[in-house]
């Protein structure tokens, strides 16, 4: 706030002081029109007097015709000399005229002092109001988005009746609130599946000593008769297949849906959708020196969540940007069994084979991925998102190189 002080006190001191120069500048010229008009009457009264043939020509000359000249009387060498007297001689008399110097102040002038003065004061004016209703209020709210990088969430919103950040602080307490809220949730998460996972493990442990139990009964050849062999393997089996249960639940527990990805499906145009992502990945791509190549689609309503599957396209074509040779990437349209399908297709090195049914798996980052920065949920989200608005999303080796997406988007 004080540096907002310094900088308005340098703005005014600059503004009073353009006003002061010009004003003074004003009232200098206004000066010198009044001079030049004085001059011009007492050189007519000298005129006159030279060619008066009087020997008193002061007493003939009527001074209510002239406007600064107020007097006129033979020369006295015994008078002090004054600024506002001029000596004349005539007929080998000496004269002095008496004048008075006015300035007229006109409507300009006037316009121009009040204007530079209401400007000074509409500026002081303005900066008292944007320093009260903006530059302090918004030194109260400094500490928040520090406060909510730090992961301190628990930190109200202080209501602020101010119009110009009301929205604001409305919003950043709506991330703050999603943000305990996706925090709370993960705990939650997080404390079930470990319970899961500590209830499950405790579980296997029965059949595991079933089974360890029938096995060394086998090696010791507790089991005299053939049918009590065979009920030792089947109990041995039944308790494998008990633990295989456990695991797959395990498993479920690991990989069940941890995002909240919800859709709100609509009839949109589909043209409008690609006309959002080309027109802005043109851009984007043709700084990176990228052919980006749109091919022709057929117009047609399709129902989805526009936003969703725009997010799903353009993760899309980042991954392409990312594991791609940055050589070519390719948009391409076709329609099948009452889906719209995009085909994305990108140059370089394709994924092995082997790895194309692990990609759409949660945190399944593939061995083209190197040192790049990622965390192997972006294809993931995308199947997901697909999938909720009763599309899909595949992959495959592309038929000379790199690799091929396919969108599948049902239509209206």
């Amino acid at each position: 706030m004080s540096s907002y002080r310094k900088r308005c006190v340098l703005i005014l001191i600059i503004e009073i002081a353009v006003a002061v120069a010009t004003i003074m500048f004003a009232w200098s010229q206004i000066h010198s029109t009044s001079d030049r008009e004085y001059r011009v009457e007492v050189k007519r009264v000298s005129e006159v007097i030279a060619a008066s043939d009087s020997d008193s020509p002061c007493e003939y000359i009527d001074l209510s015709s002239y406007e600064y000249v107020t007097d006129i009387r033979e020369f006295d060498p015994q008078e002090l000399p004054s600024d506002f007297t001029y000596v004349t001689e005539a007929g080998g008399k000496r004269y002095t005229i008496e004048y008075r110097v006015t300035p007229k102040i006109g409507l300009g002038f006037i316009i121009l002092t009040v204007g530079f003065g209401s400007v000074i004061l509409l500026s002081l004016g303005l900066m008292i109001y944007v320093g009260r209703n903006i530059i302090k209020s918004f030194q109260r709210m400094n500490d928040l988005p520090y406060e909510l990088a730090k992961g301190n969430l628990t930190m109200p919103v202080k209501e602020n009746k101010n119009k110009f950040f009301g929205r604001y602080l409305w919003g950043m307490d709506m991330l703050r609130t999603n943000l305990e809220e996706s925090k709370d949730a993960e705990y939650r998460l997080m404390r079930d599946k470990k319970t899961l996972v500590l209830s499950l493990a405790h579980d296997v442990k029965t059949p595991l000593t079933s089974i360890r139990l029938y096995s060394k009964g086998l090696q010791e050849g507790l089991f005299e008769t053939e049918a009590q062999r065979k009920d030792a393997i089947c109990g041995i089996e039944k308790n494998a297949a008990e633990i295989e249960h456990f695991i797959s639940e395990i498993m479920r527990a690991e990989n069940e849906d941890f995002l909240k990805l919800e859709v709100h499906p609509t009839e949109v145009y589909f043209s409008t959708i690609i006309e959002r992502v080309t027109r802005f990945y043109r851009d984007k791509l043709s700084v990176s020196h990228t052919d980006f190549v749109v091919g022709e689609c057929t117009e047609c309503l399709v129902q989805v969540d526009e936003e969703r599957l725009i997010e799903v396209i353009q993760n899309l074509i980042e991954n392409a940007i990312k594991y791609g040779d940055g050589q070519r990437i390719e948009l391409s349209f076709s329609q099948e069994d009452n889906c719209q399908l995009i085909h994305i297709h990108n140059t370089g090195d394709p994924i092995p084979e082997e790895e194309l049914p692990h990609i759409f798996h949660s945190f399944y980052r593939g061995s083209n991925a190197g040192n790049k920065k990622g965390n192997g949920l972006g294809l993931y989200i995308a199947r997901q998102l697909m999938r909720k608005m009763d599309g899909d999303v595949y992959a495959k080796t592309g038929d000379r190189s790199g690799m091929v997406f396919t969108v599948v988007v049902r239509m209206a």
